[in-house]
This record gives C-alpha cells, structure tokens and sequence, in this order.
C-alpha cells in the first residue's frame, strides 16, 4: 500500500526548531527513534497474535509520535492501522503491516539527513 504524503514535513522541523532550537530538535528526534521503534513493535507484535486492540492502541501512540514531528507518511500510515484494527478488520491490519517497518526506517533516515544538515 502507498501513502501519499511527505516522509517528513520540514515546515513542522522548522517550526520546532525555531520553538526550542537545534538541541531540541534533537532530542525530539532521539526520543522518536526510541519511542517510534518500540511502538512499530508492539503494531507488530500485536497483529501477529491478533490483538486488534493493542495495534489500535499502539498505532494510535504511533500517530501522535510521529505527527509531532512532521512524519506525515508515517502518521497516516498509523492513522490507517489504528482505523483497521478499531473495526476489527484483520485483513487490512495485514495489508498495511508491510509498510509499517519501511516507512518508520524512512522517517528515522529523514530525520538522520535533517538533523546533520541543521546542527550546529
């Protein structure tokens, strides 16, 4: 499945930036690779075992973590999940999973090529 949205909304990075400046900025990103990981996991975990309540519930984390950053694909992918498992649909949970771990692997790269190109 294509989502159709930026990997990462630099007006959001900017808008951060200018909030809390360039250390900000970095902790944020540090705490989404973190917490994003873990969430991408537990969506994963979740569906292999057919618990459509915890991929609702970890997706909707997921929506909210990667939305304060501006990983716009990211988001509406988990946006996506979080609908599927809330109506129960197990066949839709299973034909977004694929995308999942890709589109967080390109946000954290986003981020990577964003954050270097802007310390200082």
């Amino acid at each position: 499945m294509s989502i159709d949205a930026p990997i990462l909304d630099i007006d959001t990075m900017a808008r951060l930036a200018r909030l809390g400046g360039p250390t900000f900025v970095q902790e944020l990103v540090r705490l989404f690779g973190d917490y994003g990981a873990d969430r991408v996991a537990a969506i994963r975990t979740a569906a292999a075992s057919s618990d459509m309540n915890g991929v609702r519930r970890d997706a909707h984390a997921l929506v909210s973590t990667a939305g304060n950053i501006g990983a716009r694909r990211l988001e509406l992918l988990a946006r996506e999940l979080e609908r599927a498992a809330a109506t129960l649909d197990a066949v839709a949970v299973r034909a977004l999973l694929p995308s999942l771990v890709p589109a967080y692997d390109a946000v954290r790269d986003a981020l990577a090529r964003h954050t270097s190109g802007n310390s200082a």
